[in-house]
């Protein structure tokens, strides 16, 4: 019982700073999923006007068409979302959006004697 007195009197000299903690890691974790979020949602609105920017500059490979636009993108986005969301996560979601995004296209795509 003595372990019980002894976090009591721990939480009651620190309970501000204790309380103060808990907030916070509500607040990160919380802000985590919005902010990945709305980098989903940027990629998804800028990602093949980027790809088509990075083809006009004569980019060949698909390797540095996706740096590329992911560097571009990345550095547009506010400053609390490249807080909370690196450089790494970034490229995994616009890689994510991009392979979503090629299957749905290939579906719609018409059948010609060709692909048959």
């Amino acid at each position: 019982m003595e372990w019980i007195n002894t976090l009591t009197n721990f939480y009651t000299q620190n309970q501000e700073a204790i309380q103060l903690i808990v907030a916070g890691a509500i607040y990160v974790l919380g802000h985590r999923a919005a902010a990945t979020s709305y980098a989903k949602k940027k990629a998804i609105t800028v990602i093949f006007a980027a790809e088509k920017w990075a083809a006009d500059l004569l980019l060949q490979s698909g390797s540095q068409k996706m740096d590329f636009v992911v560097q571009k993108v990345y550095a547009k986005l506010p400053a609390w979302v490249r807080l909370i969301v690196s450089l790494d996560q970034f490229r995994t979601l616009a890689q994510s959006v991009y392979n979503d995004a090629a299957v749905v296209v290939k579906e719609h795509l018409p059948v010609t004697a060709a692909t048959v």
